[in-house]
């Protein structure tokens, strides 16, 4: 809605208004549709598979090991402590929590 404006003369008015909303039709005509969640593109670029197949091995692959490394400790000693709680002692040992890292990641890199 544009801002409002008080005309004396009523043909004046008339002209205002139809050379607004003249201008606004034609502004509306001008920009480009927009679709929701769309990608600009310059031009139109063949589809590379390969490059899309890499790319997302190579996120999964880099999402998968940061997982596994930020969680590890965690597992572990929930592992320990499940083990300690069957032979009766619950004590937490906080030395070695990334000792088996390596055999875990290198089954969640591929």
């Amino acid at each position: 809605m544009g801002p409002f404006t008080l005309a004396v003369d009523t043909k004046s008015s008339s002209l205002v208004s139809s050379d607004v909303s003249n201008r606004k039709i034609k502004n509306l005509q001008l920009q480009t549709k927009k679709n929701f969640a769309s990608v600009s593109m310059e031009e139109e670029k063949p589809f590379d598979f390969l490059r899309i197949l890499f790319e997302g091995i190579i996120a999964g692959g880099t999402a998968g090991v940061v997982v596994e490394t930020a969680l590890y400790p965690i597992d572990t000693i929930k592992t320990r402590l499940q083990a300690g709680a069957a032979r009766g002692g619950g004590k937490i040992v906080l030395k070695g929590l990334y000792s088996g890292l390596a055999g875990n990641l290198a089954g969640v890199l591929p």
